[in-house]
């Protein structure tokens, strides 16, 4: 029998790089809530997205290529590559 938490730990991998995809399909997803996607849109530290009217989508590619730039190897690893904090 396989384990549960690996299979849902493996699920963003099913996002289709050429789809687009609403926030309430990520939400489950990435294990986020709507507040902190609204938050991310807003001052820049989520995933990519595209304005459709009102509404906002995600393209898979975005969402993958986010999910890969903010992999950590430990918890005291930082994101100072990207910082010009010099």
């Amino acid at each position: 029998m396989s384990n549960p938490m690996e299979a849902h730990m493996a699920s963003p991998t099913l996002l289709d790089p050429e789809s687009l995809y609403s926030q309430a399909e990520l939400v489950p997803l990435l294990k986020k809530s709507r507040a902190w996607f609204e938050r991310s849109r807003w001052d820049g530290s989520g995933p990519p997205f595209v304005k459709v009217g009102r509404l906002s989508l995600y393209r898979g590619a975005d969402v993958l290529a986010w999910l890969e730039a903010n992999r950590r190897t430990s918890k005291s690893q930082n994101n100072t590559e990207k910082s010009d904090h010099s």
